[in-house]
């Protein structure tokens, strides 16, 4: 993983996205859209993506992406509402899961133009598409 601070108009994955790719065998389509793209992931998205395959057994080794550092892991509600709360606070009211809406204020806070997710219930829904379009910012189901 390549740490920054923005991904200067790139791509954010989500955990359901990559786990989806892992089960399907599909990495490989990351390693060829970076040419593109950039392409990252969240540290707590990962440390999620980690948890979620060891209770799936899934082995899987990840493409270097870039990689933006949210300050708490996955669990922590307090901090995630406060994350998301500094970002945009509607957030919370369109995203009723405040560990999904940390990737949305992620996009937002790191300059992400794109958000890919498998998650129907909470982001890919018209009110959170609408909300982050205020942003210029892409809420799809694939790269």
């Amino acid at each position: 993983m390549i740490l920054v601070n923005n991904l200067m108009n790139g791509i954010l994955l989500d955990t359901c996205y990559l786990i989806h790719l892992i089960k399907n065998n599909q990495l490989y389509t990351l390693e060829k859209k970076k040419a593109d793209f950039n392409i990252g992931i969240t540290s707590f998205n990962f440390h999620e993506l980690e948890r979620k395959t060891k209770e799936l057994y899934l082995h899987y080794e990840l493409p270097e992406l870039f990689m933006v550092n949210i300050p708490f892991y996955p669990g922590h509600m307090i901090n995630e509402k406060m994350f998301v709360n500094d970002v945009e606070p509607e957030l919370l009211e369109v995203i009723d899961d405040p560990s999904n809406a940390v990737l949305a204020a992620a996009a937002i806070k790191f300059g992400a133009k794109k958000i890919i997710t498998r998650d129907k219930q909470h982001l890919l829904n018209n009110h959170a598409k609408h909300l982050m379009e205020k942003y210029s910012i892409e809420i799809s189901s694939d790269l």
